[in-house]
């Protein structure tokens, strides 16, 4: 049996990437443990790590269950954590996975009032991605809808302050095949979850893309996935405004292992990713 934790961690007034005070040691950890980990799922669990964001009043927690009977049945949850430590559980779509195939992790993003939350569900002939809206109340302001007509996986969410935005994976064979064409789309929503116009192409024509991550940079986005094209697994970025054009071509990063991430820091987009010796990947 699985569980999911929390561990809630206070920062002890400075940030890991300040210097270190001449009097603190190397191994120094520049957080302390607020509480003891608190269990909140007693289910079967999940085959991928949960997702976590803040919300203006605590955390949203989203993650995967497998029934008690492991027919192959999920249910896609959320954990609303208040700072007193309340947790609100709401299960917001039960859905069918083929056997020994647990779902892609789930993604959250959040403004002080309503969270976004997107996930996959992989079936026996394809995959598609689901996007949802809850409020820091636990009410759902958007039911789980479809992203994208077409076969999708691998979502990505981010909130900009004004919008909840999700790229994703998308393969428009069907039925979808590994030797077809896959994409990096975004698709922008408002508050509420209500769609803003069509999903937009970010990666090339040639692209054999998946594993998609996000980020907004304060007036555009950053996303950055994993491509196969070339016979080569590489991470790429691009650029995009804010309505998600497309600023320039795909630019490739390095050979990768796995998953890259993106992050925005003030000015520049730092990005990690598995690689080998040669090629460190940050």
């Amino acid at each position: 049996m699985r569980t999911v934790l929390l561990v809630i961690l206070t920062a002890c007034g400075r940030l890991g990437f300040e210097p270190v005070p001449a009097d603190v040691g190397p191994d120094a950890v520049p957080f302390s443990i607020c509480a003891e980990p608190r269990v909140i799922s007693v289910n079967h669990g999940t085959g991928h790590p949960p997702a976590i964001a803040a919300n203006g009043s605590g955390v949203v927690v989203a993650w995967h269950d497998s029934r008690d009977d492991d027919d192959g049945t999920f249910t896609a949850n959320v954990a609303l954590v208040a700072a007193d430590g309340t947790v609100q559980r709401l299960e917001l779509m039960s859905e069918m996975q083929p056997s020994l195939l647990p779902p892609f992790p789930m993604s959250v993003a959040c403004s002080d009032t309503n969270c976004g939350i997107v996930w996959q569900v992989r079936g026996t002939t394809g995959a598609t991605t689901y996007f949802a809206v809850i409020a820091a109340d636990g009410t759902i302001v958007a039911d789980p809808a479809f992203i994208d007509s077409s076969f999708s996986a691998h979502p990505a969410i981010v909130w900009t302050g004004t919008e909840l935005v999700v790229a994703y994976a998308v393969n428009e064979s069907t039925p979808p095949a590994s030797s077809s064409p896959s994409f990096i789309n975004l698709r922008r929503y408002d508050a509420s979850g209500q769609p803003l116009g069509a999903p937009t192409r970010l990666s090339d024509d040639t692209a054999q893309a998946q594993l998609p991550a996000l980020a907004w940079t304060g007036s555009g986005f950053l996303a950055t996935w994993t491509d196969g094209r070339g016979g080569s697994s590489t991470a790429f970025a691009v650029a995009a405004d804010a309505s998600g054009t497309k600023l320039g071509p795909d630019r490739a990063l390095g050979t990768i292992l796995g998953a890259p991430g993106i992050a925005w820091n003030t000015g520049e987009a730092v990005v990690a990713f598995g690689g080998r010796a040669t090629n460190p990947g940050l």
